[in-house]
């Protein structure tokens, strides 16, 4: 049930979110969290949700340190699916036995120059900020090195914006007055909640 839409090259973040679409990276919850599937297709499958993504890749340079693809690739979802998958993914949890590995996905929001501004040659491309889908495990916690704890998104209360124009809906989008030219990822101590709920579910597997 997940589509993939040509939506073609754009120039810029802001002209893709005013397609429509909202542009965020999982590619951390392949490399550090061993996820073995396709992360979208099974959100669709289990919450019956038709949603439309593409991917766009930057041969040219990277836009986050992991390695390839995950290191060139956005992926953008329409903005109707993306809060649904974002309360899905908040309940998933990542555990491989084989691997002792116990982890969830966390949702920051990381600061970037635009990565379709320098792709176009734009001379001053313009900060922004975009989801990053990491991982917290019983061990430690991958963040890129500057981020915010989350990009709202919507930045609304349920019902608040419902008669809310898209275009004035993104101009209150938060942005950061600077952004490095790729997001570096980091490694930090683990999330004491998350080793707690590891130890329960490896006792609840009988463990």
């Amino acid at each position: 049930m997940s589509t993939v839409k040509n939506i073609g090259m754009v120039g810029s973040l802001a002209e893709l979110r005013k397609e429509g679409f909202v542009p965020f990276t999982h590619g951390p919850l392949y490399v550090y969290g061993g996820v073995p599937f396709d992360i979208i297709e099974r959100f669709a499958m289990e919450t019956l949700t038709e949603c439309y993504t593409t991917n766009y890749d930057f041969q040219e340079f990277e836009i986050i340190t992991l390695p390839k693809p995950y290191n060139v690739r956005l992926f953008v979802m329409d903005d109707t699916s993306y809060p649904k998958f974002c309360a899905w993914l908040d309940t998933v949890e990542i555990v491989r036995e084989e691997h002792k590995l116990f982890a969830v996905p966390r949702r920051v929001a990381a600061p970037i120059t635009d990565p379709f501004m320098r792709y176009v040659n734009v001379s001053v491309p313009k900060p922004e900020l975009i989801d990053v889908w990491t991982v917290s495990s019983m061990t430690e916690s991958i963040k890129p090195k500057t981020h915010t704890e989350v990009l709202l998104y919507p930045v609304f209360r349920e019902g608040e914006a419902e008669d809310l124009a898209r275009e004035e809906f993104l101009k209150r989008l938060p942005k950061p007055a600077s952004a490095p030219l790729k997001i570096e990822l980091q490694r930090d101590k683990p999330d004491p909640t998350v080793i707690v709920r590891g130890r329960a579910r490896y006792k609840e597997m009988g463990d």
